[in-house]
Order: structure tokens, then C-alpha cells, then sequence
């Protein structure tokens, strides 16, 4: 099985761009550990970044990674249309049997979205019960990714909520919803290293 997993290299958030080597949240870090177990399973990494970084072709033996340059005119300002542009390229590229994709709280869901194979999403943090928590004005980032959120929910086959509370805020939209916790891993701190 081929898998393209859509996630954030958290030298892009962080702004580590100088890191030789790509790091993920928690959560992601512990899914892709998991993956190594399964030497059968090919994992495809897609991360986009803002600027060019030197990054290792393979994670694992059966994961690689793959850092997509992205213009910042291509991010949020223009509703991720750079990103899912050069998302859609890669995964022309890798053509996988499943594409999942790690939260609506910066590109992954949108960068998803108009796949057209089967496509699942883990969602972390509510950004329509963000935005409305913090009043978020039109076109501020939260209204954004609060739009974009609902957008993209009903376009995934299923999503993976990792609360009951997310997924009350979901099951209105999503076509299907498991409940799911997030995979256990150690914490990283923020520039931290790690190799899988």
C-alpha cells in the first residue's frame, strides 16, 4: 500500500529553515514511527515551506519525505493555491492509494482536498469554534481557516477526531467521523532534530 501523508515540518512553523532535518508534532512523529513496523506500507511525506531547505530524501526505509517549495504568495493570502498546485503535482507523481492529511489549521486540508482518491483527515483544533471564540473579524486568519475548515470537511471520505468535542464540531459536515486519540510519542521542543 502507498500512503501520502500530508503534514507540517515544523521547521516551516517554527522557522528552523537552517535544520538539515524535517520534525513534526507529537502526534504525526508518533504515526510515522508506527509506520516503520510496517516495512510493506510506502509513506510518502509531503510538507509545503515557505522557503528552500536542505532535507533527506528518505525517513525510514519506507518513508519518504518530500519538502515543497512554496512562494508566500501561494499560502493563506491566496487560499492555499500554491500549495495545493504543488501538492497535486507530487501526488500526480506518487499516485497513492490513500492521502491523509494532518489538520485545517495551515495547508494540510486544503492542499488535500480536490485528491481524487480515497482521502481521510485527522483534525486537531476547531478553527470555526476558534474564530467564533475570538469574534475573528471577515478575512482575518481565523475567518479564513474557519472558511476553509468548513469547505473542506465534506470533501474527505472520513475524518479522525481525537475528541468527542471535535467530533461534535465536525459531525455536522464530515461525511463519516472515528474517534480516534492522537498517537502517544515523547515531546519535542521547538528547532529540536529528530530522525525516525
Amino acid at each position: 500500500m502507498k500512503i501520502a501523508f500530508l503534514t507540517t515540518d515544523n521547521r516551516e512553523s517554527d522557522r528552523c529553515y537552517s535544520l538539515p532535518h524535517p520534525y513534526f508534532g507529537t502526534a504525526p512523529a508518533a504515526l510515522l514511527d508506527g509506520f516503520t513496523a510496517y516495512p510493506e506500507t510506502e509513506v510518502h511525506v509531503i510538507s509545503c515551506t515557505q522557503r528552500q531547505m536542505s532535507s533527506p530524501v528518505k525517513l525510514a526505509k519506507n518513508i519518504w519525505f518530500h519538502s515543497l517549495h512554496v512562494p508566500r504568495w501561494g499560502w493563506l493570502r491566496s487560499g492555499y493555491a500554491g500549495c495545493i498546485q504543488s501538492v497535486h503535482e507530487k501526488l500526480r507523481q506518487i499516485r497513492p492509494d490513500l492521502l491523509h492529511a494532518q489538520g485545517t489549521e495551515r495547508d494540510c486540508a486544503a492542499s488535500s482536498v480536490f485528491f481524487h482518491g480515497p482521502k481521510i483527515l485527522t483534525i486537531h483544533g476547531n478553527c470555526r469554534a476558534i474564530a467564533k471564540l475570538r469574534g475573528s473579524r471577515p478575512l482575518s486568519y481565523w475567518w479564513l481557516q474557519a472558511w476553509l475548515e468548513r469547505f473542506c470537511l465534506p470533501r474527505f471520505d472520513g475524518v479522525i477526531c481525537i475528541s468527542r468535542y471535535t467530533r461534535d464540531w465536525v459531525s455536522g459536515l464530515a461525511k463519516r467521523t472515528w474517534l480516534l486519540p492522537n498517537a502517544d510519542s515523547f515531546p519535542r521542543s521547538a528547532c529540536e532534530t529528530t530522525v525516525i
